[in-house]
């Protein structure tokens, strides 16, 4: 070391370095001559949070790719069919499928109304007996027959009488039939129960018209707004009846 050297490092004093002038000219090129390409780094200061590397970058491409991905699922559900819409469902079966739709609900009536006219075929045609040639000749190649209607609403047993007769084991049978309708019914059957003392019973028995019209001709069925008389003998064996009760009824 020259003396002009010691000179100067002694005239500073201990604990301090100061470039000479080469030094500091060579490090000022340095700095000077960093590529504009490179961001500068800074160091943070001891006790602060050091920012996440790339955070600006991250920060801006975020809301970008959510931006697209939005955009990616607006775009399919556009193109996706909704067969749930509002509008969709107020479009009727009638208005998607039209003609065919109105052909298969006529046909559909039609059927229901000949069903039922079938079923009620000869109370329609007790009731407005104009129409009874025309659904005689219609349901005639079908092998239905037109009768008196069955209406029990209309029927009634005016007196009923059960008691024993000259002969043992038998009891004699007597009632009135009413038909207050104003066209003929069917025969009804009738339920017999005979009871003892004790209201239990004792048997029971089912009268048809073939039980009591042997002895008289009652024609195809009750005349409207007529009476009618009707007498049996009973075989009772050894019952002792107590009460009884009759039932009107179609089989």
């Amino acid at each position: 070391m020259s003396d002009d050297t010691a000179d100067a490092i002694g005239a500073r004093g201990p604990g301090s370095v100061e470039l000479v002038d080469d030094e500091r000219e060579q490090i000022e090129s340095l700095t000077a001559t960093t590529p504009a390409g490179f961001a500068e780094i800074e160091i943070a200061a001891p006790g602060h949070d050091r920012p996440p590397v790339g955070g600006a970058a991250s920060g801006a491409a975020m809301p970008a790719a959510a931006a697209s991905a939005a955009v990616l699922e607006e775009d399919e559900g556009e193109s996706a069919i909704d067969y749930f819409s509002s509008a969709r469902r107020g479009i009727g079966f009638a208005d998607r499928h039209g003609r065919l739709a109105l052909a298969i609900a006529a046909l559909l009536a039609l059927l229901l109304g000949a069903q039922w006219t079938i079923a009620e075929r000869s109370m329609i045609a007790a009731r407005v007996p104009a129409l009874a040639p025309a659904l005689s000749t219609v349901l005639a190649p079908f092998g239905l027959d037109i009768g008196p209607p069955r209406d029990l609403g209309s029927l009634t047993i005016e007196s009923f009488e059960l008691r024993a007769s000259g002969t043992p084991g038998v009891l004699a049978m007597s009632a009135i039939l009413r038909n207050r309708a104003g066209y003929g019914v069917q025969w009804p059957s009738m339920q017999l129960t005979l009871t003892d003392a004790g209201n239990r019973v004792l048997v029971r028995k089912v009268l048809g018209p073939d039980h009591y019209l042997r002895e008289t001709r009652g024609g195809d069925g009750l005349p409207p707004r007529a009476e009618w008389p009707v007498r049996l003998a009973l075989e009772a064996d050894d019952l002792q009846p107590a009460g009884y009760s009759v039932v009107l009824f179609y089989p």
